[in-house]
């Protein structure tokens, strides 16, 4: 599902993908927070991978077998993902192959993803670059003497994850000049205590989020043609841009947030596209 961001210029669209931490000091429920959000998702990966895993271990035997007698194994099965903790760019380019869709990477840790690869440990940057690919959603291919040649058609990843402040500084420190980091929308904790409440689940919250995930997962591959703005739709877009836009010249921005800043022209279009399909569900249209 991508949105086209302009009304006349067609090249130009984003896809659904967000990337997203939770800042907050220790002891702030971040994790209990990112497991209630991604439970329903989970849930699907866990039935996608039981039926997936064993239709692939049949093949694979199949595979083996390659006497004269033996009937062809056939195209590879794919395995479905909906949501991963850890991957290597290669085994992520695999997992990308058999979902277009793309999948959703949930660490506890930000610091720990992104301490994996690039500019934040010594040597190499080849994870990295793919990484930032998987942003956009386009194609990515990985040449190795061992494995060959690895490609995915699509490679769409979101992130949500959670990182306290001082880890944060940490990173930051060590920003690139890719905008990596600039490219997460950033959920601050007000630096209010709250006393945890005993109280009963808010279950039709909870089933609205489940129900909404199963339907998207079972919707048919990707769609062909984006999603278009109104010209209403396209106005209020463009005034929201602008007064964003405005943050750059806040006085002492760094360059780095400015970077940030720019990077909001592909990431409202996609929070557009994610209400947008939300509430069709709603209707049922």
């Amino acid at each position: 599902i991508r949105i086209q961001v302009r009304q006349r210029d067609d090249s130009w669209t984003e896809a659904a993908n967000l990337w997203c931490v939770l800042v907050a000091p220790p002891g702030s429920v971040k994790s209990p927070i990112i497991t209630a959000a991604t439970a329903p998702l989970r849930d699907i990966d866990a039935r996608w991978s039981e039926g997936d895993s064993a239709r692939h271990a049949q093949w694979a035997a199949a595979a083996k077998r390659r006497g004269k007698d033996a009937p062809p194994a056939g195209a590879e099965p794919p395995i479905r993902r909906a949501v991963v903790d850890d991957m290597t760019s290669e085994k992520a380019i695999r997992i990308f192959r058999d979902n277009p869709r793309g999948v959703l990477q949930a660490p506890d840790e930000l610091a720990g993803l992104l301490g994996g690869f690039g500019a934040y440990k010594s040597g190499g940057g080849s994870d990295r670059t793919h990484f930032l690919r998987m942003f956009d959603g386009g194609s990515i291919t990985s040449d190795r003497v061992g494995s060959g040649t690895i490609s995915a058609r699509r490679a769409s990843l979101s992130v949500l994850a959670g990182t306290q402040p001082e880890k944060l500084r940490g990173l930051v420190r060590d920003l690139g000049a890719d905008g990596l980091l600039q490219r997460f929308v950033v959920v601050l904790h007000d630096g209010r205590e709250r006393q945890g409440l005993d109280e009963e689940p808010d279950r039709a919250a909870v089933q609205w989020l489940a129900t909404s995930i199963e339907a998207l997962t079972s919707m048919g591959g990707v769609m062909a043609a984006p999603v278009r703005l109104s010209l209403a739709a396209d106005a209020v877009l463009k005034n929201a841009m602008a007064e964003i836009h405005r943050l750059r010249n806040l006085a002492g921005a760094s360059e780095a947030f400015g970077g940030h800043v720019e990077k909001w022209g592909k990431i409202l279009p996609r929070l557009v596209l994610i209400v947008h399909v939300m509430r069709l569900l709603e209707i049922g249209a």
